[in-house]
């Protein structure tokens, strides 16, 4: 998926916010573009591109030393990389469960 692809550039350094945000920008208009005809982003690019839509501009409460990209994006798509490895690690290390036959 795309957008998984870009989360894991950004946390990576291959790609900066910059390129990461525009790509992510690019994929929402692409996304959006026929809603009526029931396009939309699936959740996962909906959260890559909010947390990146999040890192554009400071928030109320933030002070002049806050970079946005820093408190609002960077968290946001660590978590969701760190949750992706440990459900990874969950899924895999866990037995499968036998069917019942029939």
């Amino acid at each position: 998926m795309f957008a998984h692809r870009v989360a894991h550039r950004y946390v990576s350094g291959d790609i900066d916010f910059d390129v990461a945000d525009a790509a992510m920008n690019r994929l929402f208009v692409f996304g959006y573009r026929n809603v009526s005809a029931g396009d939309e982003l699936p959740d996962y690019a909906w959260y890559v591109f909010s947390a990146f839509d999040d890192g554009e501009y400071p928030h109320p409460g933030d002070d002049a030393s806050v970079v946005p990209e820093e408190r609002h994006t960077r968290p946001k798509i660590m978590a969701l990389i760190q949750g992706e490895a440990e459900e990874s690690a969950n899924s895999s290390s866990k037995p499968k469960p036998l069917r019942a036959s029939a």
